[in-house]
């Protein structure tokens, strides 16, 4: 009684929830084994629950991007356009999307280069990004798509990257999303066939089994 090591191995059996049953250790080199298994089977609790819930409550952008993108007329101007829908049950919070041409080019000195060029978006960001996101790039002089065809982007082996980010607003975690279009992804003169419409009662209805198709332009 008093003894200050039974003290406290009997302590850390109560703080390890080891228990007190009739296998109990019963020499001070058992003592310190069980001292040693428990500690380290706290930690190693602790680092697997935390890696465990690190893991699975990190969010999934579950973004949709529509197979094809189409080059077209878009209020009065040639222009590519695609869209992005949101599957999820909540909305991405400041979402912001960026578009990159890539392709092979030469240099002034006759060699080839792999050279990325950004794209002028009419709306790169979107601060509720719930349903669905039409992205429209105008294809003008300036534009590293002016001029380009489905065979000259095949010469130049050209892919058209899409970049997504924003802030999930249950977590509060950065979520990402990411698509290629290659020159065979491209639709010269369609239109993505509309999604939005009205119900008989007024309500807005989106109707997704349409979303990755497209149509000649009349």
């Amino acid at each position: 009684p008093g003894a200050f090591a039974d003290d406290f191995y009997f302590s850390v059996q109560t703080f390890g929830t080891i228990g007190y049953g009739h296998m109990a250790p019963i020499s001070t080199l058992a003592h310190v084994v069980v001292t040693a298994e428990s500690i380290s089977s706290m930690l190693f609790l602790a680092l697997l629950t935390g890696l465990v819930f690190a893991k699975f409550s990190r969010p999934i952008a579950r973004v949709v991007f529509s197979k094809v993108a189409v080059v077209c007329e878009w209020d009065g101007a040639r222009s590519l356009v695609f869209r992005l829908a949101n599957e999820r049950g909540t909305q991405i919070v400041d979402a912001q999307i960026s578009v990159t041409v890539n392709r092979l080019e030469t240099t002034a000195e006759g060699g080839i280069i792999r050279r990325t060029h950004d794209l002028t978006l009419v709306r790169s960001n979107n601060p509720n990004f719930v349903f669905a996101w039409t992205v429209i790039h105008p294809i003008d002089r300036h534009s590293p798509l002016h001029g380009e065809t489905v065979e000259s982007m095949a010469e130049s082996d050209t892919f058209i990257s899409v970049h997504l980010s924003g802030v999930d607003e249950i977590y509060y975690q950065t979520v990402y999303a990411r698509y290629r279009y290659d020159g065979d992804d491209l639709r010269f003169g369609h239109e993505l066939v509309g999604i939005l419409s009205r119900s008989p009662e007024g309500k807005r209805i989106i109707d997704y089994t349409h979303f990755h198709e497209t149509q000649p332009v009349s």
